[in-house]
């Protein structure tokens, strides 16, 4: 029977359900929005226990924050239902579009590479999903795919034994090891599962089918990988590499993680794109490929090559000037670090004195012998002096020659001195014969 209201959330209509829950359409009376509402299996809530992990697991489930991830909006206790409320997903399930067939290559690689990056941030959070399936991979309006139901897998399994008619999970996709019964489990067994969706998605039907549910648990364990050449022979060959790894039986042999095996299907799906642009996508990032997905915020620039920051910068295409900056090598007045922004041609005038002139010059002797050049270019001409020039007779004129200036003559300091003495010893003789009266 559909209950009319849990906690504000009025029920408009059954989803869907499963052996652990039943998820409902609800309105937000508050925010005024549809939701979806997840009721824990009466018989599940019943235990004090359970209730605790329940709360503990949905707290977890609100802490991983990834866009790949149905985000959780509320936890809430009515009566004996337990209920988390998740935004509503309006686009559907890959459960809803595989029924129709496969679907596109370059699309099933978007879709594994983004909810790849979403398990990878649950793994690291301590969090193992362990029911993978098209069924929890919902898509919103603009068609991204999102991962749900992270939590209540593993309080159920640790709840619930492993027998005919309680196993839980899903027996299409689940890996060897949870159908033996394992009861220590890692994120390889998420990579397993993961990958057995993938096959899913390329070829339009899982890797295992049997109508018996126990039957199909023990293909998992016992029967060989499957190939993908019996059902879809017109994929790259190189896929079954990758299908071999990621389904291996044992979690030794499987890569180490989920964005392991979609960083393989990527090189492989789209080999140009990965190579031009390694890393510009991240896969690890909230992002989707473009060439399915609308782009998000999280692409990164493309990669820079090493080669091309080994390359000599080219010269600059205007004259700089190429004086040292040490504040010993530059004249008298020039501050260090100012750089013209053009300089003059060297000059063929010897008179001239210019940059490379003065960088010649030994450093010792450039700082004692550089004295500041006379301005020697030539005064405006004026329009009469051209005009008089026009109308004379031209004449071929030879410079000026102009005598350097003689260095000046040293003069003789002793001789005043000398003098100077001279008369200070005769007047005092004649000072001292007047004494004596000698006249």
């Amino acid at each position: 029977m559909l209950p009319e209201k849990i906690g504000r959330y009025q029920i408009l209509e059954k989803l869907g359900s499963g052996g652990m829950a039943v998820v409902y359409l609800g309105q937000d009376a508050v925010f005024e929005r549809p939701v979806a509402i997840k009721v824990l299996a009466s018989n599940l809530g019943a235990d004090p226990d359970n209730r605790k992990r329940f709360r503990r697991e949905a707290k977890a489930i609100a802490l991983i924050e990834h866009t790949a991830v149905v985000p959780v909006y509320e936890y809430g206790e009515d009566g004996e239902l337990l209920y988390l409320v998740m935004r509503y997903m309006q686009g559907g399930s890959l459960k809803d579009r595989l029924s129709h067939g496969p679907v596109p290559l370059e699309f099933a690689s978007a879709v594994n590479t983004r909810i790849a990056s979403a398990l990878d941030k649950a793994h690291s959070m301590g969090m193992i999903h362990r029911d993978i399936k098209p069924g929890n991979i919902l898509f919103d309006l603009e068609e991204n795919p999102y991962i749900t139901d992270f939590g209540l897998v593993k309080l159920v399994e640790a709840s619930v034994q492993l027998t005919h008619s309680e196993f839980f999970g899903t027996p299409a996709y689940t890996s060897p090891e949870q159908c033996q019964g394992e009861k220590t489990i890692d994120a390889r067994a998420d990579t397993y599962s993961l990958t057995a969706v993938f096959f899913h998605m390329v070829t339009g039907s899982p890797p295992y089918q049997s109508k018996n549910a126990m039957a199909l648990l023990m293909k998992h364990i016992s029967d060989p990988i499957p190939r993908l050449t019996d059902t879809a022979p017109g994929l790259p060959s190189a896929l079954q590499s990758v299908i071999d790894r990621g389904m291996a039986k044992s979690p030794s042999d499987r890569y180490a993680s989920t964005g392991d095996m979609a960083r393989d299907v990527e090189r492989i799906v789209s080999p140009k794109r990965t190579t031009a642009a390694a890393g510009a996508l991240s896969p690890w990032s909230d992002g989707i490929p473009t060439t399915t997905f609308p782009p998000t915020a999280t692409e990164s620039a493309q990669a820079v090559s090493f080669d091309f920051l080994r390359k000599k910068p080219p010269a600059p295409s205007h004259a700089v000037n190429d004086l040292s900056t040490r504040r010993d090598s530059l004249p008298p007045g020039m501050a260090a670090g100012v750089k013209p922004v053009q300089t003059p041609e060297p000059s063929t005038d010897p008179l001239a004195t210019n940059a490379m002139d003065f960088k010649a010059i030994p450093t010792e002797r450039r700082r004692l012998e550089w004295k500041p050049q006379a301005d020697i270019s030539p005064p405006p001409v004026s329009e009469a002096a051209i005009s008089s020039i026009a109308t004379t007779p031209s004449k071929q004129t030879q410079p000026a020659y102009t005598e350097p200036p003689k260095p000046l003559e040293k003069k003789t300091a002793g001789i005043p001195i000398l003098l100077l003495i001279l008369v200070l010893l005769v007047i005092s003789v004649l000072y001292f014969a007047l004494e004596k009266h000698i006249f």
